[in-house]
């Protein structure tokens, strides 16, 4: 409807742009009779020239009368412009206002920010028997507790391209300095991450990765920093749909060798 709108706006304002370019065309006249040097005007859109005497156009008649049609021409086109400005104006603005209108009326676009707070995964996190927080921990210490789809098979490709392949934390929190047993809820809009909403929800406000296979992660960080690693660090990890419970162990051999050459 608004489309068609424009369109009828703008061919009536290209008709009446040609009206007005048809007369804002000038006119020169010549008098017949004998005048004084300079012009005569004649009406709103004629300008006369001296008449020509001695039966005949001189040099200086024919340059006159040149910069004349020059002028008259320039005063034209200036006419011409500040018409065709007023009138485009006096045609898009009521359109604009209409658009404005209309787009206040419509119903919001359902996004993560929209929708209503929502428990995707949930569970526990209790310490495994042999394990203890680590005598290094940090009072800034914190932990993290992330989802990702268990496989990419389901995960868009614009998503995928922009993690090498691999599905990326859909839903992520980080929760300072916690007692144990914990109990903890992932959920919508506020664990989110840019991946989880990146292709937005569905007029059911449902996320792209609902009803997948998800692999829960939990971390206990010693210093509180996300990006660094400890090889005293405490993890977890299972795969889950709806719930889950996760217990706190030592890192194997393999995590600390790894983690202990990264320090």
């Amino acid at each position: 409807m608004m489309t068609r709108m424009k369109d009828i706006a703008l061919l009536w304002t290209w008709w009446l742009a040609i009206l007005l370019f048809h007369h804002a065309v000038p006119v020169v006249a010549f008098t017949p009779s004998p005048s004084t040097a300079g012009f005569r005007h004649c009406g709103s859109k004629v300008f006369c020239l001296p008449a020509i005497q001695h039966g005949g156009i001189t040099p200086d008649d024919a340059t006159t009368m040149k910069k004349n049609q020059e002028f008259n021409a320039m005063e034209s086109r200036r006419t011409f412009t500040s018409k065709l400005g007023l009138l485009t104006a006096s045609f898009w603005y009521p359109l604009s206002a209409y658009a404005l209108d209309e787009q206040d009326s419509s119903p919001a676009v359902p996004s993560a920010t929209t929708m209503t707070d929502k428990i995707l995964v949930q569970g526990v996190v209790t310490l495994g028997p042999n394990a203890e927080l680590p005598d290094n921990s940090h009072e800034n210490a914190a932990l993290y507790i992330t989802a990702r789809p268990n496989k990419p098979d389901n995960v868009p490709r614009a998503i995928l391209d922009g993690s090498n392949g691999k599905p990326p934390p859909v839903l992520a929190t980080r929760i300072p300095n916690p007692t144990f047993p914990l109990k903890y809820t992932l959920q919508a809009p506020q664990d989110l991450t840019l991946e989880g909403a990146a292709t937005s929800l569905d007029a059911e406000t449902k996320l792209w990765f609902e009803g997948l296979d998800l692999i829960v992660s939990a971390r206990w960080d010693t210093d509180g920093t996300a990006a660094t690693r400890d090889p005293t660090d405490l993890v977890a990890r299972t795969v889950t749909s709806s719930s889950s419970n996760l217990q706190l162990t030592g890192r194997g051999i393999g995590g600390k060798l790894v983690t202990g050459k990264s320090k």
